[in-house]
């Protein structure tokens, strides 16, 4: 039970920090456009980035948590599910999700990074990829392996 609901807050997080990752895009293009540099202002954006940074972390820990249940509970198929995500066929993926869900938003710690409007959105851009990478990770590795070895195929 408490597993499940550690995916499902994992779950809602992740859409919480694509959507707030969504409005960062749209809100630096519209000021782009429509040239509302007066209104939208780098303080804006820089809140935005602290709770885009607040939902990396929680993310983050999320995954620690996936992990480290997998391994305690020492469930073999839970086990090799994350095994074959992180070592399996669509390794690149699981790597390049964590590389765009984690790695690329612990820039915002800087605050000329949070305050610059360029990184922000190059930012945005990687974290909206890395939880559609995400999504892929979560069901091609799912289906990529199953309990027959004939059946085990590329997709």
């Amino acid at each position: 039970m408490t597993n499940l609901i550690l995916y499902e807050v994992g779950f809602w997080v992740g859409k919480i920090l694509s959507v707030v990752a969504s409005i960062v895009i749209f809100t630096l293009i519209i000021r782009r456009i429509f040239r509302f540099e007066k209104y939208i202002t780098s303080d804006y954006i820089e809140l935005a980035n602290k709770i885009i940074l607040i939902l990396v972390i929680i993310t983050w820990l999320r995954f620690l948590i996936d992990i480290s249940i997998a391994w305690y509970y020492g469930y073999i198929y839970e086990q090799f599910a994350f095994y074959n995500r992180a070592l399996g066929n669509y390794w690149w993926s699981y790597f390049l999700m964590l590389l765009m869900n984690i790695v690329a938003p612990l820039f915002l710690f800087f605050r000329k990074v949070r305050r610059s409007f360029l990184w922000t959105f190059v930012i945005a851009v990687m974290v909206n990829g890395g939880m559609y990478f995400e999504r892929l990770v979560i069901i091609i590795t799912s289906i990529n392996r199953d309990y027959l070895p004939s059946m085990w195929n590329m997709y």
